[in-house]
């Protein structure tokens, strides 16, 4: 495949899914929106070579080694993050993108505390299969206030424990009330399920 890949500015997705991409990418314009290169053989990315447009990236299914990647300020806009199957090691970031709502970290090496930190609009969080350890942050309650989709949990197979915060009782109830599909996965015996929650019905437990 050559380097250079005309994008004109009206164009907004591109699909290189399912090719034999392995550390480099066709030069891509300004103004894309939507960019797939999951199920590749990347191992390495220069995320500064990526249009600061970009809305939604999607590299699963690859082989990126290292840490997460800082893209709280070079990709800005992103809404949806998902580098779910891959090789990456460390910490989650501090920051994100401010405006990111959809992050999938699913089937990497990854360990430490979730962040207390994070000041995002976080509509979906699937953290699953990693090594992640600690205590649930109260603060993670407010993800989901400013949207209406559904509010979307996973942290099957990880090490978070202890018992589930009272902002996150209170928030998630009003989620429920909002939006029946909402969301809680856990692994189970980790997490201790206040009573008030556990009998609601709407709830979906993904408990393996």
């Amino acid at each position: 495949m050559s380097r250079e890949c005309a994008t004109p500015m009206q164009v907004q997705y591109v699909n290189f899914g399912n090719n034999n991409l392995l550390s480099s990418i066709p030069k891509l314009a300004a103004g894309l929106q939507l960019l797939d290169m999951s199920s590749n053989g990347l191992s390495k990315l220069s995320y500064k070579l990526l249009p600061h447009s970009l809305q939604v990236l999607r590299l699963g299914n690859n082989k990126l080694a290292g840490t997460f990647p800082d893209v709280s300020m070079l990709l800005a806009n992103l809404t949806v993050l998902d580098l779910s199957y891959n090789l990456l090691t460390g910490s989650l970031p501090v920051e994100l993108p401010g405006k990111l709502a959809v992050l999938n970290v699913t089937h990497n090496n990854m360990s430490g505390p979730l962040p207390a930190a994070w000041h995002v609009p976080l509509a979906e969080a699937r953290l699953g299969s990693n090594k992640f350890e600690g205590k649930l942050p109260p603060s993670w309650s407010e993800y989901g206030k400013s949207t209406s989709n559904s509010l979307q949990l996973s942290m099957l197979d990880t090490e978070i424990r202890g018992p589930m915060p009272r902002p996150w009782v209170q928030q998630f109830c009003l989620a429920i009330i909002r939006n029946s599909s909402t969301q809680l996965l856990f692994s189970p015996r980790t997490i201790t399920i206040p009573v008030e929650v556990y009998k609601t019905s709407n709830w979906h437990w993904g408990l393996q």
